[in-house]
C-alpha cells in the first residue's frame, strides 16, 4: 500500500494507482479531495494533515510527497511519516520543476520573475535541504534527478506561468500583462514542433529513505 501525502490535485496519485494495488491520498484541502475522488475514483482519499496522518502505525509500504515538502513542518512530519511505514518501507521526496539548464527555460523564468539560483529566496527546499531529527527511524539515500519531457500547449504553459508565486501577487493588469508578454515570448522563440506542442525539459529531483 502506497501514501500519497498533501496530495494536492493528485497527480502522483493518478500514477501510483497504475502501480500499486491500493493507494491512499491525504490532503487537507476539500476543493483538492474533490478533484483527486473524481479524477482517480480508485484511491482512497483521506483528510489529513502530514505532521498528523490518520493512519495506524505501520500500515504503508511506501510514502511519497510530491512538491509538497515545503508546507510541511518537518520534525513533525518526519517522525508521522515514521510512524505509519512498515519497517524497510520507502519514503520519497519528489521536487517537479522546468530544466533551469536549458537557455530558454532560464530567460522565462526570469521573465516570470523566479529565482536564478537555488540559494535564492522563494525556492522551495532542495533533496540537500532536507534535515531529520536525530530520532528519525530513517536511513536516507543518495539524492539523484532525473530529466525529461513534458509537451503542452502554448496556452498551457502560459497557464503554468500564472500559477507561480510571483504572478499570483502581481496586481490583475500587471498579471494580465505579464502573461501576454509570456504568450509573446513563447511565439517569438519558435518553440512549438511539428505538432504544435512544446517540449518543456523538466527535472525531477528525488531523495529517498527508507524505514530502519
Amino acid at each position: 500500500m502506497a501514501l500519497d501525502l498533501g496530495a494536492g490535485t493528485g497527480a502522483a496519485t493518478r500514477a501510483l494507482v497504475r502501480r500499486v494495488p491500493r493507494v491512499i491520498a491525504v490532503e487537507p484541502d476539500w476543493r483538492m479531495r474533490s478533484l483527486i475522488a473524481r479524477g482517480t475514483p480508485r484511491a482512497q482519499v483521506l483528510e489529513g494533515h502530514a505532521e498528523a496522518i490518520p493512519l495506524k502505525d505501520a500500515s504503508v509500504d511506501a510514502v511519497l510527497v510530491c512538491s509538497a515538502w515545503h508546507w510541511m513542518e518537518p520534525d513533525a512530519a518526519a517522525r508521522e511519516i515514521g510512524r505509519v511505514l512498515r519497517r524497510r518501507g520507502v519514503w520519497g521526496l519528489l521536487w517537479n520543476s522546468l530544466d533551469r539548464n536549458v537557455p530558454w527555460v532560464t530567460e522565462l523564468r526570469r521573465l516570470t520573475g523566479q529565482p536564478d539560483r537555488e540559494d535564492e529566496p522563494g525556492r522551495s527546499r532542495r533533496p540537500e535541504d532536507v534535515r531529520l531529527p536525530e530520532d528519525a527511524p530513517f536511513e536516507t539515500l543518495p539524492a539523484h534527478t532525473v530529466t525529461w519531457t513534458w509537451r503542452v500547449s502554448g496556452e498551457d504553459l502560459v497557464g503554468l506561468a500564472s500559477t507561480y508565486s510571483s504572478v499570483i501577487t502581481l496586481p490583475p493588469e500587471e498579471r494580465v500583462a505579464l502573461l501576454a508578454r509570456v504568450g509573446a515570448f513563447i511565439s517569438a522563440h519558435h518553440l512549438k514542433s511539428s505538432d504544435e506542442t512544446i517540449p518543456v525539459p523538466m527535472a525531477c529531483r528525488c531523495w529517498k529513505a527508507v524505514r530502519i
